[in-house]
């Protein structure tokens, strides 16, 4: 995202009816969460229920909210002052 300066992961998960699939699954959600990312803001995880389930509209949707998530890390010269006394 050169807008934002950052890079968005995107994982796609499948075969999550399997015990193991889904251990690795969430074994990697709590690596990027160890990692100082966040779900849904640093990284985009999409689940497919089966092998021909991507939606390519629900993932544009999803990268659309993680844009929108990042928003608030953004810095402008007019509201430096304000971020500061926020945070």
């Amino acid at each position: 995202m050169p807008e934002q300066q950052r890079c968005i992961g995107v994982e796609i998960n499948g075969a999550l009816d399997k015990q193991k699939s889904a251990e690795n699954y969430l074994a990697r959600q709590k690596d990027y969460i160890g990692y100082g990312l966040m779900i849904s803001k640093d990284v985009v995880f999409v689940d497919m229920a089966e092998r021909n389930s991507f939606y390519a509209e629900l993932f544009e949707t999803q990268v659309r909210l993680t844009v929108l998530a990042g928003l608030d890390d953004i810095v402008f010269p007019s509201r430096a002052n304000d971020t500061l006394r926020y945070h």
